[in-house]
């Protein structure tokens, strides 16, 4: 399961995502987050806690994407977003 954390700005500029995370509401710039139009998708589903399984079956669904070109997009954005610290993983999955 994947969540985003509540932490975090977000702004659209050019069509793109632009989230930062905020340590003690000081904004993290050396973490900001640029995202397009899938990973701005993926980014809100995450406002609720999602197994990669279902964020996978709606991007097929939204974006008529292969299941194995998704699941690598998919699985690309959680690393770099997980990395970035702007989601979690919760319940303890692994990608």
């Amino acid at each position: 399961m994947y969540k985003k954390i509540s932490n975090i700005v977000e702004k659209e500029i050019g069509g793109e995502l632009i989230i930062v995370p905020l340590v003690d509401s000081v904004a993290q710039m050396d973490k900001v987050f640029s995202i397009n139009e899938v990973g701005v998708f993926i980014f809100s589903l995450l406002d609720e806690s999602i197994s990669f399984e279902n964020l996978l079956e709606k991007v097929v669904n939204e974006f008529d994407v292969s299941a194995n070109e998704a699941a690598q997009d998919v699985k690309a954005f959680l690393e770099k977003a997980i990395e970035i610290g702007v989601v979690e993983r919760v319940k303890g999955q692994r990608i």
